[in-house]
């Protein structure tokens, strides 16, 4: 499939369930193609489309990876994604991707950008105390 046919495909509002159902059967080459559509749809925890796309997410971490490098970086200006990235997506990864994403979660905690102070901060510092607990 085209990427534009594949982006059709994404739910049209944050309630299209169904949408992300069909997402669930793609092929692992044509989920990538439109990743950073996907990840958008988790942005509110309550959207009823979250859960589903979390789920879909978590089947793929090497391609997960880079995307949440980035989203965790001092450069991401949404601190909704960042603060639902760390709350949904982290302590469900393995432990290996964990330790990769733990130098950007400590910048968050060490030295927070001033969007972080107000929303991720928080879930940062909480994600790392849970993390120092279970080791």
């Amino acid at each position: 499939m085209r990427k534009r046919e594949l982006q059709n495909m994404l739910p049209k509002d944050k309630f299209d369930v169904m949408a992300v159902q069909k997402l669930e059967n793609l092929e692992k080459e044509e989920l990538q193609l439109i990743f950073p559509e996907i990840i958008f749809w988790m942005s509110d925890a309550n959207w009823p489309v979250a859960e589903p796309i979390v789920e879909i997410l978590l089947k793929y971490p090497s391609i997960l990876l880079p995307y949440l490098e980035k989203i965790l970086s001092m450069y991401e200006t949404d601190d909704e994604l960042k603060y639902n990235s760390i709350m949904l997506l982290l302590p469900r990864l393995s432990m290996e991707i964990q330790r990769k994403l733990s130098t950007h979660v400590r910048r968050i905690c060490e030295e927070p950008t001033e969007n972080e102070i107000d929303g991720s901060y928080e879930i940062a510092q909480s994600y790392m105390k849970n993390m120092r607990d279970n080791n």
